[in-house]
């Protein structure tokens, strides 16, 4: 890191913040679905989320995880803030309570296939090329996907849950190719 890890977790908060005021002072003023989308993204990225999450996974440092244990702190840490990130914008532009309940599943699941890929990434892939250090799960003793089931396996997982993750798009009557598209990219990130 450039600047350290105390700067970076000071920009982290400064961006979250942030968004906020963005939500808040274009969206949430003006409507009723603004401040919906305002309070989804909020409680994804609060006590019961994002941070919940992160509590979870440094928990997990030293520690053998259970599958269910990574799942919940996967879905906290990562799945519930990519659902409000897309659950915000659907509920600001009126979708259903159906297409928002869909759309919300598959952000949750968007964000387990990410972070499958991540440990998969941590242990295969270099600091010039991922662009941060490797191995840093391995040498913290944090519980991994690849740790539970190695390699190979959390391949075949992150395949399955990213097949999951298009099946849900395909279920939306709406135009999902972007979403689609996004989700086949970050199977085949290197980074």
């Amino acid at each position: 890191m450039v600047f350290g890890e105390a700067n970076a977790i000071l920009a982290g908060d400064a961006l979250l913040n942030e968004a906020f005021t963005v939500l808040l002072s274009n969206y949430a003023v003006k409507s009723t679905e603004g401040a919906r989308a305002a309070l989804r993204i909020s409680e994804a990225a609060g006590r019961e989320g994002m941070i919940l999450g992160q509590v979870f996974d440094l928990e997990n440092e030293k520690k053998k995880a259970s599958l269910s244990e990574l799942v919940s702190c996967h879905n906290r840490k990562t799945g519930e803030l990519i659902a409000a990130s897309l659950t915000g914008p659907a509920v600001f532009y009126g979708a259903s309570a159906d297409e928002i309940e869909k759309i919300h599943t598959f952000g949750i699941r968007l964000g387990l296939a990410f972070q499958i890929q991540d440990d998969i990434l941590d242990r295969t892939s270099t600091k010039e090329v991922l662009g941060k250090s490797t191995g840093k799960d391995e040498k913290s003793g944090k519980s991994t996907y690849v740790e539970l089931f190695g390699i190979e396996r959390s391949r075949e997982m992150a395949r399955e849950v990213t097949a999951e993750c298009l099946e849900i798009l395909e279920s939306i009557d709406r135009d999902t190719k972007e979403l689609s598209d996004v989700t086949e990219q970050l199977m085949k990130r290197t980074y």
